[in-house]
């Protein structure tokens, strides 16, 4: 049958992106714009007010609302005791990518950024695991805090290893959650095959981004 977006879910993904160009605006106008890596510095400080502030919270209330269970985990949207922090987490991670899509310049962003927010959209059709869906990619995202402070202070030699030790972390439970994802639901296997896909090559980029900056592996991609 026919899988169509409600009018709810349409109008919260359309507010999520709203409020990510509002923060688009309000950095472009009010805050430092110096380039670093292709964006305005701007564009980093708000990514880390996403990633640890905005996001976190929404991802709080939901826990206080539902609790954490492996249930939770599990659960699709009408097991939920109330979904609408769950909801409103996928329309603010869908609306933080889409802000930044303007940028076809970087090929690879531009790219991971669709397919987080192709995650965000087919997370709210899924039968089960909505709870692994947020838990898992809120992890991700306090992990890419740290790279964005270490862009945002390239000199700092405590965000510098704070990045190199948080980043190994949440790429490993990330994956540890995709991989109990892949053996405790019963998805379509187009679909799990797109989730699982989705989690190892995001970690893998995000991996392989480390070691370079580490020296391990091609350039470094900071200068120091």
């Amino acid at each position: 049958h026919t899988v169509m977006l409600t009018s709810s879910d349409a109008l919260g993904l359309t507010a999520g992106s709203l409020l990510g160009i509002a923060f688009n605006w309000f950095g472009d106008k009010f805050l430092d714009a110096t380039e670093l890596q292709g964006f305005p510095r701007w564009r980093w400080l708000v990514s880390c007010a996403y990633q640890l502030a905005v996001l976190p919270v929404v991802v709080g209330l939901g826990l206080h609302t539902n609790g954490l269970t492996q249930q939770y985990l599990l659960n699709g949207w009408s097991a939920f005791r109330d979904a609408t922090w769950e909801r409103v987490y996928i329309y603010l991670l869908f609306g933080s990518q889409a802000r930044d899509c303007n940028h076809y310049d970087n090929k690879l962003i531009f790219i991971h950024h669709l397919v987080v927010m192709g995650n965000c959209v087919a997370t709210l059709f899924v039968p089960g695991g909505v709870g692994l869906f947020v838990l898992g990619t809120a992890i991700l995202e306090f992990g890419s805090a740290f790279f964005n402070f270490r862009v945002l202070y390239p000199k700092s030699n405590l965000l510098k290893y704070s990045y190199y030790g948080v980043m190994p972390v949440t790429n490993g439970v990330a994956m540890a959650l995709g991989l109990y994802m892949a053996m405790n639901l019963q998805l379509a296997l187009p679909l799990k095959s797109f989730f699982v896909t989705s989690i190892v090559g995001v970690c893998i980029g995000r991996q392989r981004h480390q070691f370079k900056d580490m020296g391990w592996i091609g350039a470094k991609a900071h200068n120091e």
